[in-house]
């Protein structure tokens, strides 16, 4: 008699038990196929550095702070893989004047011929403008400011006095800088003369950075 009952139990769990608790279902997730770049994807190896160096991976893929200074490899990034004009610049140069110079005797502000650069940044951005000048300020004072499409950047002027009453000419060094929105940007170098004298430059050279703000 109990051989049968241990028969039937055993038949019971064999044929009965699966069909009251069927068994768990298991599912697997994978990364979405929606070209994002997720930490996941860089841990795993599924973006690589040949997919950034052949732009499979592009700036668009990239979510806000999906890859920072942190993730980088050392190089992964470097100043190499910089697009042309990535950083905007212009210049201007003008030297060898010594029998050309520009000589002023008013304090009306006028252009610096030749100290007008234009570039156009894509993004916001600081401007930073270095200008370089041979100057004889005589007995005045030269004043010096850069505009950024008509207006002011920042220190809003220079003042130039002659450094030394042995030298007849000195050279002076004004920077100045301005945060611009994305656009076209002209930079123009303007001066002025205060006293009882008149002013003059000679050699000169301009240069615009824009950096993002």
């Amino acid at each position: 008699m109990a051989w049968g009952l241990s028969l039937i139990t055993t038949l019971f769990i064999i044929y009965a038990v699966p069909s009251i608790f069927p068994s768990a279902k298991v599912e697997t997730s994978s990364e979405p196929d929606d070209n994002s770049v997720t930490s996941q994807k860089i841990l795993d190896g599924s973006v690589s550095a040949s997919d950034l160096a052949d732009n499979s991976v592009i700036a668009e893929k990239l979510s806000n702070c999906s890859v920072t200074t942190a993730k980088l490899d050392n190089y992964s990034v470097t100043d190499l893989k910089l697009a042309p004009s990535a950083i905007p610049s212009n210049f201007s140069c003008v030297y060898g004047t010594s029998g050309d110079w520009l000589v002023h005797d008013s304090a009306d502000w006028t252009d610096i011929e030749d100290m007008e650069v234009t570039l156009i940044p894509n993004r916001t951005s600081v401007l930073v403008i270095f200008f370089t000048l041979q100057a004889d300020c005589g007995d005045s004072t030269i004043g010096i400011k850069a505009l950024v499409n008509d207006k002011r950047a920042y220190p809003s002027i220079y003042n130039l006095r002659q450094l030394s009453e042995s030298i007849m000419s000195d050279t002076y060094s004004c920077n100045f800088f301005v945060t611009v929105p994305p656009g076209t940007c002209t930079v123009q170098m303007q001066w002025s003369v205060y006293g009882w004298d008149f002013g003059a430059i000679g050699d000169r050279t301009l240069m615009v950075i824009a950096l993002p703000a």
